[in-house]
């Protein structure tokens, strides 16, 4: 029985979860910050153009 207690117990263990968690979700949200920035610039650049041909 000790044997079983062990092996279940080695499973339960949580060490270093939150780092794997952030090694597989942080280039995610780096893709999504860097889109969200290019669209940001496009659209600058959009509104310049859309300015400069108005006047």
């Amino acid at each position: 029985m000790p044997k079983i207690r062990q092996l279940t117990r080695k499973f339960q263990e949580e060490r270093g979860t939150s780092a794997v968690e952030f090694a597989l979700l942080s280039p995610i949200f780096i893709l999504l910050l860097l889109g969200m920035v290019a669209y940001g610039i496009y659209f600058g650049a959009a509104n310049s153009i859309q300015q400069i041909a108005a006047d």
